[in-house]
């Protein structure tokens, strides 16, 4: 799995029920740099994502925000474009 293929392969996991693989794959987005989730941010397989299974950007969300809140200060992470 690598940037370019969680987010389809999240959508997949969420249309399945494959929990555990569902589970990896917010891990590994939440977990991940900001540079691998600008790249998953600018795929296709995220655009599907978002179209199929909205609900799983919820999840995504409280995933980075726990991730967010034990790291320092200093270091940012976001889902989305800066505003």
């Amino acid at each position: 799995m690598d940037a370019g293929t969680v987010a389809s392969t999240l959508a997949l996991a969420e249309q399945h029920g494959c929990s555990r693989l569902k589970a990896k794959c917010i891990e590994f987005i939440a977990g991940g740099s900001q540079e691998n989730l600008d790249a998953m941010l600018a795929t296709e397989g995220y655009k599907h994502l978002v179209a199929s299974s909205p609900s799983v950007l919820a999840e995504l969300l409280k995933a980075a925000h726990g991730k967010k809140r034990s790291r320092s200060p200093d270091d940012e992470y976001s889902l989305g474009p800066q505003i």
